[in-house]
């Protein structure tokens, strides 16, 4: 009995002391890190017609309420090319004091300038009453649900009767499931519509075609992207 005691009192002895020398180890190393407060304005991407200045942003950054706005970089140093019509990504990033970063991307779409006859180049939304069918099958006339929060979108004009859009989708999958948009290109003559290529990343199928309107006055797309999987977005798209 005397040993066990004897054991007992020498093994709480040993965790006293292993603690003890943790807490000397540890000493002064508990601090709090402050992530930077990195503002860029405006808050919205831009859309530059081609050949025209470009100002960038106004970017701040406080760091425990310091002003460290002098650490911001970017990944273009707002250059931006203007004379080249696409999408261009600018990343603000900033890094604390342990060099944890934080960053804001803004996107600038520079766009040809319009010519009667043109789709107006900017940002659009997905209407509520757009939906997904079965391929080639009439639309949805009460729409599907996922639209009914009107996900927005970008078209602009890269050349002559050609135009970008920044999801083909009209936002389906993003919004069901947080996969990336399907990026694509098409042309509008005469007041038809016809796919040039397109981007989708995730389930590897091809869009085959495009057909629809445009109404000019309420500045309005009605569109039928057909998809290789086996279904139809019948997508009622208007400009903001």
């Amino acid at each position: 009995m005397k040993n066990i005691l004897k054991y007992s009192t020498m093994l709480v002895l040993a965790v006293i002391l292993l603690a003890s020398c943790s807490d000397k180890e540890s000493e002064g190393l508990s601090r709090v890190t402050y992530y930077c407060d990195l503002r860029v304005t405006p808050a919205n991407d831009t859309f530059v017609v081609k050949g025209a200045a470009f100002n960038g942003y106004a970017a701040t950054a406080t760091e425990n309420e310091a002003d460290v706005s002098s650490k911001i970089t970017n990944t273009l140093a707002t250059k931006i090319d203007v004379n080249t019509p696409g999408a261009q990504t600018l990343t603000y990033s900033v890094l604390n004091a342990d060099d944890l970063p934080t960053s804001i991307s803004r996107k600038v779409y520079v766009y040809e300038s319009a010519v009667a006859g043109d789709l107006e180049s900017g940002k659009y939304n997905v209407q509520p009453n757009s939906s997904r069918t079965a391929l080639g099958a009439t639309p949805d006339a009460v729409g599907n649900a996922l639209y009914k929060d009107k996900p927005e979108l970008c078209i602009f004009k890269t050349k002559a009767n050609t135009y970008w859009i920044s999801d083909l989708f009209g936002g389906y999958y993003y919004v069901r499931s947080g996969y990336p948009p399907a990026s694509g290109n098409f042309e509008y003559k005469d007041g038809k519509f016809k796919l040039i290529d397109s981007e989708e990343t995730i389930f590897g199928d091809h869009f085959s075609a495009i057909n629809g309107s445009y109404d000019a006055a309420t500045k309005t797309l009605t569109i039928a992207v057909d998809w290789e999987s086996g279904y139809t977005f019948h997508l009622t798209i208007k400009k903001q």
